[in-house]
């Protein structure tokens, strides 16, 4: 402990050592009041973020009770769509059941009268009408497999028609006895009705399956109706080249086989190209007749004729009868042919050389030398049946 002597002395010190405990206290005081408004800054983050997790929370627990109700709906829906599509394929079947099944009803009591006044067949009676109609029947459906399957149809169709008919034949039979002929016609016609509505329905499932659009059929019917024997000789081009045939390429080849020209060539071009072809036609079987024509692999030359020797005017006098033509391959036929083609599309001049014939198709020299000579035959007879 210290001893002072100066009384003042004594009092500054004892100043001094206040005035620092008041700034120890003051600092403390600081200090506390510091970690106070830590306490508080950190209790208002932590009442925060538990305000931001509570909202989240009741934010997620929104969004998932929306997407439970979404879902739910969305079942709903989907239940009720599928209801609707069902009930949307199921109304048609059930009417045209209906509409398909009432004829049978109707023509059930004039095949069970003929099994049991004609027939004779008594308590079997009942099974000869379940026969006819149910025979009838089981060949449409079989029909209808056949179509969804791309299979043949047409035997199948027959006898379901003859079914029918036998059964139509029946009830007109005893429409006739009881009610007249009137009566006979209505239920033969009532009798016909299912299987002529089955038809209708089957022939659209047809054109379905043949991927057939509405304007490609009336296209079809309108050219059967506006043109019927060109339509045949198109069915009959088809049917030569088989399934792989393609309709358009054998109706055209049906319009140049007797016209000339294609389809799109007006009324005035057809009627003066189906003259040139009818002579061309006369003059072709003259030429034939006289021995002009040969056959070189499946297709029609002119042979070049024989010259002979010069007569007193001058002229040179030719030999009528063909000479003989070394027979074309078939690659070679197939390639005259196809120059042909070429040439009336005017890719290739009207007389090719050899190596123009085998740039433009890429084969061999020997092929394209006989097929430039068969064409020289053709040309030079040309010439000659002109001069």
């Amino acid at each position: 402990m210290t001893t002072f002597y100066d009384k003042h002395a004594e009092r500054q010190v004892a100043a001094g050592i206040a005035r620092q405990h008041q700034a120890e206290a003051a600092a403390r005081q600081a200090e506390t009041e510091l970690r106070l408004l830590d306490v508080a800054e950190r209790r208002d983050v932590l009442i925060d973020q538990r305000a931001r997790m509570a909202a989240k929370r009741t934010r997620q627990a929104r969004t998932e009770r929306a997407k439970r109700w979404a879902a739910r709906w969305a079942a709903v829906r989907s239940a009720l769509g599928s209801v609707r599509a069902r009930l949307a394929s199921a109304v048609p079947v059930l009417v045209g059941g209906v509409a398909m099944g009432a004829p049978i009803l109707i023509g059930w009591n004039g095949q069970l009268h003929t099994a049991q006044t004609v027939l004779h067949l008594g308590a079997l009676a009942w099974a000869f009408p379940v026969a006819l109609e149910g025979g009838a029947w089981w060949l449409a459906y079989l029909t209808s497999r056949a179509i969804r399957r791309h299979l043949p149809t047409g035997r199948l169709r027959a006898w379901m028609w003859v079914l029918a008919l036998v059964a139509a034949g029946m009830n007109f039979w005893h429409g006739t006895l009881a009610y007249g002929p009137l009566g006979g016609a209505g239920l033969a016609l009532a009798s016909l009705l299912g299987i002529g509505l089955w038809e209708v329905t089957a022939w659209h499932h047809r054109q379905h399956a043949a991927g057939r659009t509405a304007a490609e059929i009336r296209a079809m019917w309108l050219r059967r109706l506006r043109f019927p024997r060109l339509s045949w000789a198109a069915a009959s081009i088809a049917a030569a080249y088989g399934p792989s045939a393609d309709r358009d390429t054998a109706w055209r080849a049906a319009w140049v086989d007797r016209y000339g020209v294609g389809p799109e060539a007006t009324r005035r071009d057809r009627r003066l190209a189906r003259l040139i072809v009818r002579e061309q036609w006369r003059a072709a079987r003259a030429a034939a007749r006289r021995g002009d024509l040969v056959i070189v692999s499946g297709i029609i030359l002119r042979p070049l004729p024989t010259s002979l020797g010069s007569t007193q005017d001058g002229s040179e006098e030719t030999l009528t009868t063909p000479i003989e033509m070394r027979e074309l391959s078939a690659r070679a036929a197939a390639l005259l042919a196809r120059t042909c083609a070429a040439i009336a599309a005017g890719t290739l001049p009207e007389t090719p050389s050899a190596k123009a014939i085998r740039r433009h198709f890429g084969c061999g020299m020997e092929t394209a030398i006989a097929v430039r000579n068969a064409l020289s035959a053709v040309r030079s007879a040309d010439r000659e049946d002109v001069a």
